[in-house]
Parts: C-alpha cells; sequence; structure tokens
C-alpha cells in the first residue's frame, strides 16, 4: 500500500447479515455475489464463508451471476429458480443495488418479500428504506469514511504523523425494516 485508505469491514458486514438470517430461521440462503475482481467482493464473501464455518446447517447457494447491477440480481434470481425452483428461503445481496433487481425478479415470479422471500442487501443506499418493502441491509458508514479521508489528507497536506500509509477500517451496522421474516 502506498496511499491511505478508508474501508468498511466488509467480511463482518456480510457476517451479521447472515446471522441475522440465521437468527430469523433461515437455513438456505441464495447469495447474489460480487465481481470476483473487486476487493469488497472478495471480501464479502468471505464473510459468508466464515459464518457458513461456524453453521454446518446452513446451505448457501452461489449466484450463477456476479456484479454490482439490479441486473446481476435480477438474472440471478431468475436463472436459479429456473434451474432449482424456490430450494431459498432467503436471498443476501452483494449490494442493495443487485437487491433491486433481486426485488424485481420474485415480484415477477408471483414472489413477496418478506412473505414468502427475505432479502438483505449492502450499502444502506438512501433509497432503500422507501422501496415496498423498505430493505434490511448492511451500512457502511458512508460520512464517517468521507470525514476519515478527508483528514488523513489534510494530514498529509500538512506534512502531520507518520509517512507510513494508514488503512482505517470502519464497522458496519446492520439496519432492520422490513424485508426479512422471522421464519420455522
Amino acid at each position: 500500500m502506498t496511499c491511505d485508505s478508508v474501508n468498511v469491514n466488509n467480511k463482518h458486514g456480510a457476517f451479521i447479515a447472515m446471522n441475522h438470517l440465521y437468527e430469523n430461521g433461515h437455513r438456505k440462503i441464495l447469495f447474489i455475489r460480487g465481481p470476483h475482481l473487486s476487493p469488497a467482493a472478495l471480501e464479502r464473501e468471505k464473510g459468508v464463508l466464515k459464518f457458513l464455518k461456524k453453521h454446518d446447517d446452513v446451505e448457501v447457494f452461489y449466484s450463477e451471476f456476479e456484479g454490482y447491477e439490479p441486473e446481476i440480481g435480477y438474472e440471478s434470481v431468475m436463472a436459479h429458480l429456473k434451474k432449482y425452483g424456490k430450494n431459498f428461503t432467503a436471498i443476501f445481496t452483494i449490494n442493495d443495488w443487485t437487491a433491486i433487481g433481486a426485488l424485481s425478479a420474485l415480484y415477477e415470479k408471483g414472489l413477496k418479500v418478506p412473505e414468502d422471500i427475505s432479502l438483505v442487501g449492502f450499502d444502506d443506499a438512501p433509497y432503500v428504506k422507501y422501496i415496498v418493502p423498505p430493505l434490511t441491509t448492511i451500512k457502511q458508514p458512508r460520512w464517517e469514511m468521507g470525514q476519515t479521508a478527508a483528514q488523513l489528507l489534510i494530514e498529509r497536506i500538512q506534512n502531520k504523523g507518520s509517512n507510513i500509509p494508514k488503512n482505517v477500517i470502519l464497522q458496519p451496522q446492520l439496519i432492520v425494516r422490513k424485508s426479512v421474516k422471522k421464519i420455522g
């Protein structure tokens, strides 16, 4: 690393998303993956794997498609349902944007969130509290990330502190809304 960076603990965020689904009775989860070249997506997938190591009663189905766009969420749900049917009770998406696509595909197939399928996203994008149902998600502390990055930059400009680059990792937070149903 040759420069300062500010990140969110993506691995932990994915772990707490999976744990929330688990605490609500979900044992069969479709995970809509992010691009395999994205460090954030890889860390989130590591969080899912870490969760699975501690919970051998959970089965995760990995999406055939990967990416950050709504089309990925839509195509992933459609492809999975076509191949395997509704063999999951919940979906965890790589981000909120793909959750929108997944929600659209479920709606098109006559499946309701959270009555038929629970859904959790990642990011806490500003719009997700206004979709129907409001999306349960993992919040990235955007404001704190920006503030921390600005402070690190100011310190560099003013030549304060160490010349060693800093990597600040901020903690994500579960935001519970109405897209997850307790089952079992």
